[in-house]
C-alpha cells in the first residue's frame, strides 16, 4: 500500500461509485497534446487493472486515481527568451514593449516550447469507505485532496463529503497532551511543532516531548500545531491541526513474509488494503473519541 499522507473526509450521504462508472469513464485519462499544458483525469487505480477498470471494489471500500500530467517549463528559460525577443523588438522599432504586448509574447512562447517540454505525472490515490461512510484521499496536503474531491463532484455531479471535524479544539487538545498525558493507546513520538506569539512556529526533532524544554514552551503559552505519534504499536504518524495524518509508518500491520502467502498481485494487493484501511478506520475512530467525538453539522 503507498498511502503516506491522509486527509479524512465524512459522508453526509451513502456513496457508491459503482453507479459512476460510466461517467469516470467519459472522463478516463489522456495524455497531453503538443500544446497542452495540463492534462488531469481518472486513471486505474492499481497497475494490474485494465485500462477502463477506474473504481476498484474490495470488499466496503472503493478505490479511485487521478492522474495529473503537467508539462515542465521553467519560468527562468522564458523569462530569457522574453527578454531577448522584447530588446530585438525595442532595439530595431525603437519603442517600448508594455502590458499586454508583453503579456501576448510571453503566451507565444509558452506556447512554441510546450511541443518539447518534458512532462511531469503524478497519481493521487483515495478510497470510499461505504460502512464508516468516509473518504479517505492520499495526498500530502488539503489543497491536493481537495483538488481530487473537486474533480470528482465535477466528474460525477454532486459529491456529499464535508472534511472530518470533531468537538473538541486539535491545538488545545494536543497542547493538553504535552502538558499532562497522552491518552490511551497513543505514545509520542520525537518530533512537534509548536505555534508561538513570538517565534512563529518552533519545529521540534528528535526530542522527548515529555520534557522540561517542550513543556516550558506550552507554559509560555505555545500550542502545539502538529505531533508525532505511535498508535497501539501498530501505525506511527505525524497529526495535525486539522485532523491530518501524514508520514505514516506502518509498524505492525503487515506480515513481513506476505508476498508468499498470495498467489497473485491483485490477491495481495486486495488483502493489504483491506488491512490498512481497516487499521485507519480503526485509528480514526480512536482520535475521534479523543477529540470529543465528531462535530454535529448545523442544519441548514
Amino acid at each position: 500500500m503507498s498511502f503516506k499522507n491522509v486527509s479524512v473526509y465524512s459522508l453526509t450521504q451513502s456513496l457508491d461509485l459503482l453507479q459512476f462508472v460510466d461517467k469516470l469513464n467519459e472522463k478516463m485519462f489522456t495524455p497531453c497534446s503538443p500544446t497542452d499544458v495540463v492534462s488531469v483525469d481518472w486513471t486505474r487505480p492499481a497497475e494490474f487493472l485494465e485500462e477502463n477498470n477506474l473504481v476498484y471494489r474490495v470488499g466496503q471500500y472503493d478505490l479511485i486515481a487521478l492522474k495529473t500530467e503537467s508539462k515542465v517549463l521553467p519560468s527562468a528559460s522564458i523569462n530569457k527568451i522574453l527578454i531577448e525577443r522584447i530588446t530585438e523588438i525595442e532595439s530595431r522599432e525603437q519603442r517600448r514593449v508594455k502590458g499586454r504586448e508583453r503579456t501576448e509574447l510571453k503566451d507565444q512562447i509558452i506556447y512554441e516550447l510546450l511541443p518539447r517540454a518534458l512532462s511531469k505525472e503524478s497519481v493521487t490515490i483515495a478510497y470510499v469507505d461505504r460502512v464508516k461512510h468516509q473518504v479517505i484521499v492520499n495526498a500530502s496536503s488539503a489543497s491536493n485532496a481537495e483538488k481530487l474531491l473537486s474533480h470528482l463532484r465535477k466528474t460525477i455531479g454532486s459529491l456529499p463529503v464535508v472534511p472530518l471535524s470533531v468537538e473538541n479544539n486539535v491545538p488545545g487538545t494536543m497542547t493538553g497532551w504535552v502538558s499532562n498525558r497522552f491518552p490511551e493507546g497513543f505514545t509520542p513520538g520525537n518530533s512537534a511543532s509548536i505555534s508561538t506569539d513570538e517565534d512563529g512556529v518552533i519545529k521540534l526533532k528528535n526530542i522527548d516531548l515529555l520534557s522540561p524544554d517542550v513543556r516550558s514552551h506550552v507554559d509560555a503559552g505555545g500550542r502545539v500545531t502538529k505531533i508525532a505519534l505511535t498508535w497501539e504499536d501498530k501505525l506511527a504518524f505525524d497529526l495535525d491541526a486539522n485532523l491530518g495524518i501524514k508520514r505514516i509508518r506502518l509498524i505492525d500491520l503487515f506480515n513481513e513474509n506476505r508476498d508468499e502467502e498470495y498467489d497473485s498481485a491483485a490477491a495481495l494487493f486486495e488483502a493489504d488494503l483491506t488491512l490498512f484501511a481497516g487499521g485507519m478506520a480503526d485509528l480514526i475512530e480512536k482520535l475521534v473519541a479523543v477529540f470529543g467525538g465528531e462535530a454535529k453539522r448545523k442544519a441548514v
